[in-house]
Protein backbone atom coordinates (compact mmCIF):
# COMPACT_ATOMS: atom_id res chain seq x y z
CA UNK A 1 0.00 0.00 0.00
CA UNK A 2 1.40 3.30 -0.98
CA UNK A 3 2.05 5.48 1.72
CA UNK A 4 0.22 9.07 1.85
CA UNK A 5 2.34 12.44 2.56
CA UNK A 6 2.57 13.27 5.89
CA UNK A 7 -0.24 14.35 8.33
CA UNK A 8 -0.70 18.26 9.24
CA UNK A 9 0.99 19.24 12.23
CA UNK A 10 -1.83 19.79 14.78
CA UNK A 11 -1.52 22.13 18.62
CA UNK A 12 -2.80 18.83 19.81
CA UNK A 13 -1.82 15.57 19.33
CA UNK A 14 -4.53 13.22 17.62
CA UNK A 15 -5.52 10.32 19.71
CA UNK A 16 -5.21 7.99 17.03
CA UNK A 17 -6.28 3.81 17.59
CA UNK A 18 -7.21 0.83 15.41
CA UNK A 19 -10.92 -0.17 16.93
CA UNK A 20 -12.65 -3.12 16.35
CA UNK A 21 -11.14 -5.81 13.39
CA UNK A 22 -12.98 -8.11 11.36
CA UNK A 23 -11.96 -10.77 9.44
CA UNK A 24 -8.17 -11.58 9.30
CA UNK A 25 -5.32 -8.55 9.18
CA UNK A 26 -1.90 -9.12 10.54
CA UNK A 27 -0.93 -6.47 12.95
CA UNK A 28 1.50 -4.69 10.37
CA UNK A 29 -0.87 -4.55 7.84
CA UNK A 30 -3.42 -2.75 10.68
CA UNK A 31 -0.68 -0.08 11.74
CA UNK A 32 0.15 0.44 8.07
CA UNK A 33 -3.93 1.15 7.13
CA UNK A 34 -4.48 3.03 10.13
CA UNK A 35 -1.82 5.37 9.53
CA UNK A 36 -2.93 5.93 5.74
CA UNK A 37 -6.59 6.25 6.85
CA UNK A 38 -5.48 8.72 9.89
CA UNK A 39 -3.58 10.76 7.48
CA UNK A 40 -6.64 10.86 4.45
CA UNK A 41 -8.94 11.94 7.41
CA UNK A 42 -6.43 14.33 9.51
CA UNK A 43 -6.32 16.56 5.78
CA UNK A 44 -9.72 16.75 5.64
CA UNK A 45 -10.20 17.63 8.97
CA UNK A 46 -7.07 20.49 8.82
CA UNK A 47 -8.56 21.97 5.76
CA UNK A 48 -11.75 22.19 6.67
CA UNK A 49 -12.29 22.90 10.71
CA UNK A 50 -8.65 24.06 11.71
CA UNK A 51 -7.75 26.25 8.93
CA UNK A 52 -9.05 30.07 9.29
CA UNK A 53 -8.60 30.08 5.01
CA UNK A 54 -12.21 29.74 3.93
CA UNK A 55 -10.60 29.03 0.17
CA UNK A 56 -9.42 25.97 1.55
CA UNK A 57 -12.57 24.10 1.45
CA UNK A 58 -12.80 23.49 -1.80
CA UNK A 59 -9.54 21.04 -1.34
CA UNK A 60 -10.56 19.89 2.09
CA UNK A 61 -12.99 16.87 0.48
CA UNK A 62 -9.46 15.77 -1.46
CA UNK A 63 -9.19 12.03 -0.08
CA UNK A 64 -13.43 11.50 -0.74
CA UNK A 65 -14.66 9.62 -3.74
CA UNK A 66 -16.23 12.00 -6.89
CA UNK A 67 -19.77 11.59 -5.54
CA UNK A 68 -18.81 12.11 -2.03
CA UNK A 69 -17.01 15.21 -3.07
CA UNK A 70 -19.84 16.67 -4.40
CA UNK A 71 -21.83 15.87 -1.69
CA UNK A 72 -19.50 16.88 1.29
CA UNK A 73 -19.38 20.48 -0.65
CA UNK A 74 -22.81 20.46 -0.64
CA UNK A 75 -22.95 19.67 3.13
CA UNK A 76 -20.23 22.50 3.88
CA UNK A 77 -21.75 23.81 6.33
CA UNK A 78 -21.49 20.58 8.44
CA UNK A 79 -18.69 19.11 7.05
CA UNK A 80 -16.40 22.35 7.45
CA UNK A 81 -16.50 26.29 9.39
CA UNK A 82 -18.07 27.12 5.88
CA UNK A 83 -20.80 29.72 7.34
CA UNK A 84 -18.82 30.59 10.17
CA UNK A 85 -17.42 33.81 9.43
CA UNK A 86 -14.97 36.19 10.88
CA UNK A 87 -12.61 33.49 12.57
CA UNK A 88 -8.99 34.76 13.01
CA UNK A 89 -7.75 31.70 14.92
CA UNK A 90 -8.97 27.99 16.09
CA UNK A 91 -7.88 26.44 19.15
CA UNK A 92 -8.22 22.82 19.16
CA UNK A 93 -8.71 20.56 22.18
CA UNK A 94 -8.81 17.15 21.17
CA UNK A 95 -8.59 14.95 18.30
CA UNK A 96 -9.83 11.09 18.47
CA UNK A 97 -9.54 8.87 15.63
CA UNK A 98 -11.11 4.93 16.40
CA UNK A 99 -10.69 3.22 13.00
CA UNK A 100 -12.21 0.17 12.55
CA UNK A 101 -11.39 -2.60 9.99
CA UNK A 102 -13.32 -5.20 7.37
CA UNK A 103 -10.39 -7.74 6.67
CA UNK A 104 -10.55 -9.80 3.24
CA UNK A 105 -8.07 -11.99 2.23
CA UNK A 106 -5.82 -11.12 5.20
CA UNK A 107 -5.53 -7.46 3.88
CA UNK A 108 -7.97 -4.27 5.00
CA UNK A 109 -10.53 -4.11 2.71
CA UNK A 110 -12.58 -1.36 3.92
CA UNK A 111 -12.90 0.73 7.17
CA UNK A 112 -14.58 3.26 9.30
CA UNK A 113 -13.57 6.01 11.30
CA UNK A 114 -14.90 7.22 14.53
CA UNK A 115 -13.95 11.12 14.66
CA UNK A 116 -14.28 13.37 17.28
CA UNK A 117 -13.00 17.06 17.02
CA UNK A 118 -13.05 19.77 19.64
CA UNK A 119 -11.69 23.31 19.29
CA UNK A 120 -12.65 26.99 19.21
CA UNK A 121 -13.17 29.75 17.60
CA UNK A 122 -11.64 33.22 17.99
CA UNK A 123 -12.81 36.42 16.12
CA UNK A 124 -16.08 38.19 15.72
CA UNK A 125 -17.55 35.65 18.07
CA UNK A 126 -15.68 32.89 19.97
CA UNK A 127 -17.62 29.82 19.54
CA UNK A 128 -16.44 26.25 21.21
CA UNK A 129 -17.22 23.72 18.56
CA UNK A 130 -17.75 19.74 18.38
CA UNK A 131 -17.40 17.56 15.54
CA UNK A 132 -17.93 14.01 15.77
CA UNK A 133 -19.45 11.03 13.51
CA UNK A 134 -18.31 8.24 11.47
CA UNK A 135 -16.17 8.58 7.70
CA UNK A 136 -16.20 4.73 5.67
CA UNK A 137 -13.16 4.41 3.34
CA UNK A 138 -12.24 1.51 1.05
CA UNK A 139 -8.84 1.00 -0.14
CA UNK A 140 -8.69 1.50 -4.35
CA UNK A 141 -5.45 2.07 -6.41
CA UNK A 142 -5.36 5.99 -5.20
CA UNK A 143 -5.06 4.78 -1.89
CA UNK A 144 -8.41 5.27 0.86
CA UNK A 145 -11.39 7.06 -0.22
CA UNK A 146 -13.95 8.21 1.92
CA UNK A 147 -17.12 6.60 0.38
CA UNK A 148 -19.67 7.97 2.89
CA UNK A 149 -19.86 10.05 5.96
CA UNK A 150 -22.32 10.54 8.55
CA UNK A 151 -20.79 13.82 10.43
CA UNK A 152 -22.62 16.25 13.03
CA UNK A 153 -21.22 19.99 14.23
CA UNK A 154 -22.66 21.36 17.54
CA UNK A 155 -21.57 24.67 18.21
CA UNK A 156 -21.93 26.80 21.09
Amino acid sequence: MQEPAAPPTFKVAPVVKVGRVVGRISKKHQESAQRQISRAVMRWIDQAYLSTDQSTVRHAFGGFSRDMKNRAFHDRSVMSNAGIGGITTIVPSTLHITTDMLGVKGLPAGATSRIELRYKTIGDQRRHVVVGGRVSLVHDPHGWQVISYDVHRGVR
